[in-house]
């Protein structure tokens, strides 16, 4: 009983953290600390990675209602994840059309299936291994009227990562306009470039369509 009376009581200060609206960002901090204090980590972090707060998890409320000061003290507290979790998050950073959030939370390199998390996995231990910093996709509004967005992809190291890459493709995602795109570049053999310089891909996309490249 008094256990559960201890969850009951951090779920509560958790929920007025992310839904309550006289939000005060200075008292986020000491207010998170004090939750986790109440309750084991493992049990903390749990909390924290449930669907517990109206379907969807506390850190996806911190990030639809803009309260980045919550969003990271609650990451920081929060120990492993799962596809349910960072499904959760990406709906969140697509519903406000936050692609800025999404490349902070590194989404661009995480899918919630185990067959793309593996080949993800794979790209990153190559870049590693090569010494090549991450992609950083690039989106702009071109005409929001009819929800059209040019995405610049600067892929880096490319025809060394695919000969590395399990089926030689590389993939990647990106927000706008409240959608989740992925990309797949890939048949490296068609192409001759300078392995030190960034191939760049510059496309033009319309809202609710899935995006696929081909090399």
């Amino acid at each position: 009983m008094k256990k559960k009376r201890a969850l009951a009581a951090v779920l509560s200060r958790i929920r007025d953290i992310v839904l309550a609206p006289d939000y005060i960002p200075s008292s986020v901090v000491p207010n998170v600390i004090a939750c986790a204090a109440a309750l084991p980590a493992t049990e903390f972090s749990k909390l924290l990675t449930q669907l517990n707060i109206e379907g969807h998890t506390a850190p996806y409320w911190a990030i639809v209602n803009n309260r980045h000061h919550a969003l990271w003290a609650f990451i920081h507290f929060i120990s492993g994840t799962s596809p349910s979790v960072s499904s959760d998050l990406r709906i969140a950073c697509m519903i406000i059309n936050d692609y800025s959030m999404f490349k902070e939370l590194n989404f661009g390199n995480y899918r919630a299936t185990e067959c793309y998390e593996a080949l993800l996995s794979e790209d990153r231990r190559s870049r590693c291994f090569l010494g090549c910093q991450p992609d950083e996709i690039q989106v702009y509004a071109y005409d929001k009227s009819i929800k059209q967005f040019d995405v610049v992809f600067p892929i880096r190291m490319f025809q060394k990562r695919l000969r590395t890459a399990p089926d030689k493709s590389l993939r990647f995602e990106f927000v706008a306009g409240c959608d989740a795109y992925g990309g797949l570049a890939s048949t490296y053999q068609s192409l001759a470039m300078d392995h030190a310089v960034p191939l760049l891909v510059s496309v033009r996309i319309a809202i609710k369509r899935v995006l696929t490249l081909y090399f």
